[in-house]
């Protein structure tokens, strides 16, 4: 019997969105992946920039902007604020989606519609990053119901590895 076509069928999205999705929580999946497909509707060219992202790679991201001591020397340099299990994007429940231009090279310019990105996101039930004040961050979203704080998703994570994790998301 043929499989029934889900969203991640959907011809809207590329092969690079499929294999970031696959690497988050099926929920989170679906959402970021309806976002993705009703942006592109709308002639927003967008796409996956970044999904899960391991604790090495946090930690590299953390480091950028700072000294050894993770005190910041350079604003202009800081691409996150979150140490290494202190962001969603640890735990597959987390994703950046970025512009790209018309050479498909990714941008992060104010001159696009991070606006109207963010209400189709928060549309399917996500949290934007451009809502917050300190620091804003127009490229996230995330979905954690079930999640009370990051720390219990980490506690959890160190305890029983990331289906632990998972198993909490409704």
């Amino acid at each position: 019997m043929p499989k029934s076509p889900t969203i991640m069928d959907d011809p809207a999205l590329t092969v690079n969105d499929r294999n970031k999705l696959n690497q988050l929580h099926p929920i989170v999946a679906d959402k970021i992946a309806r976002l993705i497909i009703q942006a592109r509707k709308e002639k927003l060219n967008v796409g996956i920039f970044n999904a899960l992202r391991s604790f090495d790679a946090q930690k590299t991201e953390y480091a950028k902007g700072r000294d050894d001591a993770g005190r910041i020397i350079d604003k202009e340099a800081v691409v996150t604020y979150s140490r290494p299990g202190y962001s969603l994007h640890q735990y597959g429940l987390a994703c950046d989606i970025v512009f790209k231009t018309i050479n498909s090279q990714w941008t992060w310019d104010d001159r696009y519609n991070w606006k109207r990105l963010g209400e189709i996101g928060e549309s399917f039930g996500l949290t934007w990053g451009g809502r917050w004040t300190t620091p804003k961050d127009l490229p996230h979203f995330q979905y954690s119901k079930g999640i009370a704080t990051v720390e219990v998703a980490l506690a959890l994570y160190n305890k029983s590895g990331l289906p632990a994790v998972w198993k909490l998301v409704v």
